[in-house]
């Protein structure tokens, strides 16, 4: 949103929820809805509120319905997860053109059909290819599913001194310092990459550190020389935990043909070549669109250990490849996923959504 409102050809608003005691974004001019007590009973029991908390929805349709009577917007554009009930919403009481976004991983296809939600839809946009292969095979027309890049904003990320960030992490100032940024399981991060990258280190008297908000498989901690983080980081902690590491690794397997839901390129990986890294990534999913093997990073074999070690060594024993790398990795941040291209794209993408409903 915030790449949209910056946009000179488009008035901006926006509709989400809050949680009670949180805080509203100055940034933008937003209407809230606040979430509710059986939202907080659901992730209690280990769900996802934002699929069941009933009570939310309904207040966040309210508000949605408001919204376009009252303004009478040219375009809504909905988080996926909710659009089929807000795209009903809009033929009760608006004639918007709809956009609808996935991010990462395309849910209730029966039901979507059987609420006949494509033929209300007049543009799907995706960040992720799978989720738009996964549209067409539910019967959604390639005309109405548009691919976009993830916007991001590189002044949230480098800037900070490494040695304070290091000294933040619990992490040695002088060591060459490898990371992985991301959930812990056996599609994003494997235990048998964990434990080569374990042994290299043990060797080489490197440090590794794995930031992650949860360890969905085998418990990474158990590993004598890795460094783990977990949980929840401001915005200003993931900053320093980026400028942390000399190098970030990302050694998925196959990534989107097992329904594993993921933005592609993996947002983490966009965040750590924003922050001048260089990164050695799995060439899997688009990850060639922003990684340049020998360029601006290096791109491996899905979930193989040894090109990793291999690429970490050299990376050790040659600084100012590393830092070249890492200005590199930088500089395409800037060039391809600028949030002024994106914002770009999605007028382009509103234009056609608009022609799409007047037809």
């Amino acid at each position: 949103m915030r790449a949209l409102t910056d946009h000179a050809a488009l008035d901006v608003r926006g509709i989400s929820t809050i949680r009670p005691g949180d805080e509203p974004s100055p940034e933008f001019e937003m209407s809230y809805a606040r979430e509710s007590r059986l939202g907080d009973l659901v992730a209690a029991l280990g769900g996802y509120r934002y699929n069941r908390d009933a009570v939310m929805f309904a207040r966040l349709a309210w508000r949605v319905g408001r919204h376009l009577a009252r303004e009478d917007p040219d375009v809504v554009h909905l988080g996926f997860a909710s659009h089929s009930l807000f795209a009903l919403v809009n033929d009760l009481v608006g004639d918007a053109a709809v956009v609808a976004q996935t991010f990462g991983g395309v849910e209730h296809g029966r039901l979507l059909n059987a609420l006949d939600t494509p033929s209300r839809i007049d543009a799907y946009v995706s960040t992720t290819d799978a989720d738009l292969e996964a549209l067409e095979a539910m019967g959604v027309p390639s005309s109405n599913c548009h691919s976009l890049d993830p916007p991001v904003f590189l002044d949230r990320f480098g800037g900070v001194d490494r040695s304070t960030a290091r000294a933040q992490f619990g992490l040695p100032e002088d060591a060459f310092v490898a990371g992985y940024f991301g959930n812990v399981n056996e599609a994003r991060f494997p235990f048998e990459v964990a434990a080569a990258l374990d042994a290299f280190a043990a060797d080489e008297g490197v440090e590794l550190f794995v930031v992650t908000k949860q360890i969905e498989d085998r418990d990474v901690r158990d590993l004598d020389n890795l460094t783990v983080h977990t949980g929840h980081l401001t915005d200003t902690e993931k900053r320093a935990a980026y400028a942390a590491a000399d190098v970030w690794t990302f050694p998925f397997r196959e990534l989107g043909v097992e329904r594993t839901p993921v933005i592609d390129p993996p947002l983490t990986v966009l965040e750590a070549m924003a922050t001048g890294r260089p990164v050695i990534a799995s060439d899997t999913l688009s990850m060639a669109d922003a990684v340049t093997d020998g360029e601006n990073g290096f791109l491996v074999t899905p979930g193989v250990p040894d090109p990793i070690v291999e690429r970490l060594r050299a990376l050790r024993a040659d600084p100012d490849a590393c830092d070249r790398l890492g200005r590199a990795a930088r500089r395409t941040i800037h060039e391809q996923y600028s949030p002024s291209a994106v914002a770009d794209r999605l007028v382009e993408i509103y234009e056609i959504a608009q022609t799409h409903a007047r037809d």
